[in-house]
């Protein structure tokens, strides 16, 4: 069976407008479902619509926006807060290549190649996800920084990276009671991390 990649590019215009809008697009249609976390589960799922919509991007904002076709797996995106910005957002769904019986056989693939395709994308995608919330925590946006790293967590709950970076945008907000939960959390899966010792340490 056929499985889909999505490939998602970004085309931002600066538009003078009163409401901006948030344009999603796709040469195949897809489900378009928005995210809400607590403790970096999705506690609450809504959906908007198919491909193409056309939504207003302030009820937006902030939000994680799981974009998923038929026979493919799902892809969330991030709508950051920028005021006066329209957003259209192209998703194109590519065929992704499939080996044949015959071919994996071969070289004695048959099972290697898929799951070190499917490990690799999947840490690729949670890399994506913590810069991002690198990002937002150097841009002192610390509400976004605690959105994508509880999306990180959502996709991995098993590494320590996104409790850190939760836990320095709580500590960047003032929430220090929240900060040190979060730098147990990841002193747990990574008991090694120095790190995370001079964090909890450097908490007045």
């Amino acid at each position: 069976m056929h499985r889909f990649l999505l490939t998602v590019w970004f085309v931002i215009t600066l538009v003078a407008c009163a409401t901006p809008k948030l344009t999603l697009s796709s040469d195949h249609t897809a489900e378009v479902t928005s995210l809400n976390y607590s403790k970096g589960i999705p506690s609450k799922r809504t959906n908007l619509g198919k491909t193409p919509l056309t939504l207003d991007k302030k009820s937006v904002e902030g939000m994680i926006l799981e974009i998923k076709a038929a026979d493919s797996k799902a892809f969330d995106l991030y709508i950051p807060r920028t005021d006066g910005v329209e957003n259209t957002i192209n998703v194109e769904l590519e065929k992704e290549a499939v080996i044949s019986k015959t071919e994996a056989e071969k070289d004695g693939s048959s099972e290697k190649k898929p799951t070190e395709i499917d490990h690799r994308q999947a840490i690729n995608r949670i890399m994506r996800v913590l810069f991002k919330s690198t990002q937002a925590l150097y841009e002192n946006n610390t509400t976004a920084a605690i959105e994508l790293a509880n999306q990180a967590m959502s996709m991995d709950p098993n590494i320590a990276s996104p409790h850190i970076l939760r836990g320095l945008a709580e500590l960047q907000s003032g929430r220090t009671q929240d900060a040190q939960g979060s730098f147990a959390k990841a002193k747990a899966l990574d008991p090694e991390n120095t790190d995370v010792d001079a964090f909890i340490k450097g908490i007045p």
